[in-house]
């Protein structure tokens, strides 16, 4: 098949051949193209032409007992599109502030008393430092748990981790030589 550029004469006698009602292959074959190439081509041109369909006859079929009808292929796809509606309005943004935002209440802090070892802890388990005296040297915060976990209210809040903003992470950037030089 031709693989050189429509001319405008091809393209004429390939609408001429359309017009006439010659099928794609058809005209394929005389054109020395692929049915494809002409399909495409037509397409391509009508648009370009502003070409306006023009809406098929209806096709009557006549039944057995005389009477007719209209094709069932004929009724495909000539629903009438229905009105869109109008949308609702969107509601409108307020301008106006609404206050002051209430910070986040922390929890009171655990009292401070004697030192706490791992054998003596009923209460939060939270670690706070290291004494010689104490047996097993670590000590915990021993405040009263809510009973939700092994720390106190203000503890269980520091436990949970903050999400870090992507601009405040760091990035390390090894250069490729130096990842080379290290295996």
């Amino acid at each position: 098949m031709k693989d050189t550029p429509w001319t405008p004469e091809t393209v004429d006698l390939m609408m001429e051949l359309v017009a006439q009602g010659r099928s794609m292959g058809e005209i394929g074959i005389a054109l020395g193209r692929t049915r494809n190439a002409i399909i495409g081509k037509v397409q391509r041109e009508r648009i370009i032409r502003g070409h306006v369909p023009v809406p098929r006859k209806p096709i009557l079929v006549t039944l057995a007992d005389g009477s007719k009808r209209l094709s069932p292929q004929a009724l495909r796809n000539t629903t009438p599109k229905r009105v869109c509606e109008p949308r609702r309005a969107m509601p409108g943004v307020s301008t106006r502030g609404i206050g002051f935002l209430m910070p986040a209440l922390a929890p009171p802090a655990p009292r401070t008393g004697p030192a706490v070892g791992i054998l003596d802890v009923t209460g939060c388990q939270w670690p706070t430092g290291y004494d010689e005296a104490v047996a097993g040297r670590h000590t915990f915060c021993d405040a009263p748990k809510d009973g939700k976990g092994p720390y106190c209210p203000y503890h269980k809040a520091l436990s949970i981790a903050k999400p870090v903003p992507v601009e405040a992470r760091k990035r390390t950037i090894i250069p490729t030589t130096q990842l080379r030089m290290m295996a």
